[in-house]
């Protein structure tokens, strides 16, 4: 399994203003900016992982490192930096890793495939690789 190395400080939304979506979940455990979440049988954020079905249902990225119980800004669908996506290549589509909170750069095989985004070019004059997340799918589906 290949997973991505974010560097925590560098995760930031890279969404153009108005075209992302944002929710602010309790999180269950302490989590890295970076890391994948799911929403566990408590309602609260917890580290996804593809291992199980019932922990690879990602809702989306966090965007900020907090401790359990505070509220956490997870990046449920946009364009998100700082993810280690440099050298994966354009549209490759990445997925819950069997590491918790971590994603698959497309080299590995998770058991349980559960897709969050694509790798993504920016805008500006380098198409810098971004990770684009659409984890509102994963809501309506259980993957299989």
């Amino acid at each position: 399994m290949a997973d991505l190395s974010p560097t925590a400080a560098s995760v930031r939304n890279a969404s153009p203003v108005g075209q992302s979506i944002v929710t602010d979940f309790i999180a269950a455990v302490a989590i890295d900016a970076g890391e994948g979440v799911y929403i566990n049988s408590s309602g609260k954020a917890a580290l996804a992982d593809a291992s199980a079905a019932g922990t690879a249902v990602c809702v989306g990225v966090a965007l900020e490192s907090v401790s359990a119980g505070e509220a956490v800004p997870v990046l449920q669908v946009g364009y998100v930096e700082g993810m280690g996506v440099s050298a994966v290549a354009y549209n490759t589509i990445v997925k819950v890793s069997d590491t918790a909170g971590a994603f698959d750069n497309g080299a590995g095989s998770p058991t349980v495939s559960c897709p969050v985004g694509r790798v993504m070019p920016a805008t500006d004059g380098s198409l810098t690789k971004l990770l684009f997340v659409n984890c509102l799918y994963n809501m309506n589906v259980v993957p299989a």
